[in-house]
This record gives C-alpha cells, sequence and structure tokens, in this order.
C-alpha cells in the first residue's frame, strides 16, 4: 500500500461557464484537460489548498466555495482522498502559471467532453459529475 498526502480538485464556475486548465502531465507523455488540482500541504485545510491552487494553477479566486464530498481515488493500493471543491463566481486576478491553458467554456460543451471521453482526470469527472448532474445542477 502506497500512503501519500490528501488532495483538492476544484471546479471554478461563473453563470453557466466552466474553468478547465489544459497541462502536461509526464507521468503519461501528454496533455491533461481537467480541474485544477493539487496536494493539500502541511498544515493547510482542504478548503486553504482548494484556494491556493486554485488560485497558482488556474489564476482565479471565488469568494463563495462548496464542498462535494470526497474521492478515493486508488483505494485497494493508495491510502488518500481528494477534497472535491466548486468556486462559484470564479475571476481572473492573475496569468496562470506557466505551462497552463485555462480555458472558459460553456456547461454544455463540458458535458460533451465528459461523455465523448476528452477529460479523463478522474477526480476532475466526479467533481463534475456531482455538480453538473446533481439534482438542480447546470
Amino acid at each position: 500500500m502506497l500512503r501519500c498526502g490528501d488532495g483538492v480538485t476544484v471546479l471554478a464556475v461563473t453563470g453557466d461557464d466552466c474553468f478547465l486548465i489544459r497541462e502536461y502531465k509526464h507521468a503519461i507523455a501528454a496533455h491533461l484537460l481537467q480541474l485544477p488540482s493539487g496536494s493539500v500541504d502541511p498544515g493547510e485545510t482542504p478548503l486553504q489548498a482548494a484556494q491556493r491552487e486554485l488560485l497558482e494553477e488556474a489564476g482565479l479566486t471565488s469568494a463563495l466555495w462548496t464542498g462535494l464530498g470526497v474521492v478515493h481515488p486508488y483505494p485497494t493500493n493508495v491510502a488518500a482522498q481528494v477534497h472535491l471543491f466548486v468556486a462559484s463566481d470564479a475571476h481572473p486576478t492573475r496569468t496562470p502559471e506557466p505551462g497552463v491553458d485555462l480555458h472558459r467554456m460553456p456547461t454544455a460543451e463540458v458535458r460533451a467532453l465528459v461523455v465523448t471521453n476528452q477529460i479523463t482526470h478522474a477526480a476532475s469527472l466526479v467533481c463534475l459529475l456531482t455538480h453538473l448532474y446533481a439534482p438542480g445542477g447546470r
């Protein structure tokens, strides 16, 4: 069993639009379209980590945060969980970190990317599905 720290994944939304990032992932030698994600640092709460990751990776901030629960990425082999959040009324405050492309997309386009397997990052999928397909979701 592998033990690693917890992580976060953030769905930033504004109106009917969602923000996704495209970033190169060395482990799979490919660019992925996903939600901003990262580790919870020692001494941070998951919410603090989510706020930091959204700003660092995407250059976005939000004052309205909702927790969506957790996902266990590989519970047979990895002792970790990823905390899922929605950041509502997100807005840019700086440029995304180098190597990250920020994409603002209508919800209908994001749904199409999900069902055509163009988003394969597991925590991003769970976060998107939990938010977009929940009763009263977008």
